[in-house]
């Protein structure tokens, strides 16, 4: 049982429901040092202590493991960046196969409302979900943001 006193707000708003709260508009937000890119060269990125990450060197793949709760319904998505001309997509991979599904694609800084049907349903048990996007020089990523329903 939690302790409820008059006018102060529980610290534990959704407990007993799990991760966020059960048909209400949940967020998964993916700071910017999490992005990273395969095997780069410390020239080529810098990161920001987590405010940003920088391509130095232009076409470097980023990209960032998400964390939603199973069974969540992903309903939005957005990848914040300083150039809205390259485009980030949302995928999912299957850990038996290594197979890849796109979830949602869309211009940086562009929310998706698009979102693929299979996504209404997240398996973290089969499925990892992962953003990418290829930037140009000198161009940033800020973070990242899923919006899910339980």
């Amino acid at each position: 049982m939690a302790l409820k006193i008059k006018g102060v707000p529980s610290i534990f708003p959704n407990r007993g429901e799990g991760i966020g709260a059960k048909g209400k508009e949940n967020y998964a937000t993916i700071a910017a040092n999490t992005f990273t890119t395969i095997s780069p060269d410390v020239d080529d990125i810098t990161q920001n202590n987590g405010e940003w990450v920088s391509d130095n060197v232009g076409n470097l793949e980023f990209s960032a493991n998400i964390q939603i709760p199973n069974g969540a319904t992903i309903t939005k998505a957005v990848l914040y960046g300083t150039s809205a001309t390259p485009t980030w997509i949302l995928k999912r991979f299957d850990i038996r196969d290594g197979g890849a599904d796109t979830v949602s694609t869309q211009n940086i800084n562009t929310e998706s409302t698009a979102i693929a049907e299979y996504a209404n349903n997240a398996d973290n048990q089969f499925y990892v979900y992962v953003f990418q996007t290829v930037l140009e020089i000198n161009n940033r990523i800020y973070g990242a943001r899923i919006t899910y329903t339980i």
